[in-house]
């Protein structure tokens, strides 16, 4: 039966095109190129973290250092008036001496936070700065292996473009029902046309009624497996 010669070479370039999508999906570039832009995301990721923390830093470095430098005014003041003559009582001196060390006190306090802060943002800087030149060898790695990725891929491409111009041809030479039937078999079986080899359907390996055989080897009808439903065909020699 012509038709189902037809069905089985439709059949091979369907079986073709699964086995070019999965060269597609296992080219071993294509797991290298999605583990190297997950390590890109994952760089933007912390270098966006990263710079949320040294601008913060800075912020508060810079507040930090307003209140030292007025801190440090005030206790110059206070000196000042301290030596000055002006002081008219104990009371007065004991008290520019209380805010003197007070003053003191702080600016110490502000001075030891301020060194902290300052090596904070000198070592975020320096861990941004290595980031950002993993960031950039992972993007230069990226698009080199893009380029040879896209080549192999124009490869398939071009293969998957020939089945598909070969099976519109054979879809125009086949009976519409008989090809309706095989895409709703094909749903749920990789291989719809089973050769017939001696009494047993090489799609389950049971052997069938001689009376189906019979049948298939007329070829004047299509037929089933009577244990699968897969369309029977023997095929020709040559």
């Amino acid at each position: 039966m012509e038709q189902l010669t037809t069905l089985w070479q439709y059949q091979e370039q369907d079986l073709y095109m699964d086995k070019l999508n999965r060269q597609r999906k296992s080219l071993p570039l294509r797991n290298k190129l999605i583990k190297l832009r997950d390590i890109i995301y994952e760089q933007q990721s912390l270098l966006h973290k990263l710079n949320e923390d040294l601008e913060k830093k800075r912020h508060i470095f810079n507040e930090l250092n307003l209140e030292y430098e007025k801190l440090v005014k005030n206790l110059k003041a206070d000196h000042e008036k301290l030596y000055s003559g002006d002081i008219k009582s104990v009371k007065q001196l004991e008290q520019l001496q209380k805010n003197a060390q007070e003053y003191k006190e702080k600016v110490m306090a502000r001075e030891e936070r301020l060194i902290k802060l300052d090596e904070e943002i000198e070592k975020l800087g320096v861990e941004l700065m290595n980031i950002r030149a993993k960031a950039a060898k992972a993007r230069k790695e990226y698009k080199e292996l893009k380029s040879a990725y896209d080549a192999e891929m124009d490869i398939i491409k071009t293969s998957m473009a020939n089945v598909k111009k070969q099976k519109l041809d054979l879809e125009s030479k086949l009976d519409a029902d008989l090809l309706k039937k095989y895409k709703s078999l094909r749903k749920d079986k990789k291989i719809v046309v089973a050769e017939l080899v001696g009494d047993k359907c090489s799609g389950c390996n049971m052997s069938l009624p001689s009376i189906v055989a019979k049948q298939v080897k007329e070829g004047k009808q299509v037929v089933e497996c009577e244990n699968c439903g897969r369309i029977l065909f023997i095929k020709k020699d040559g």
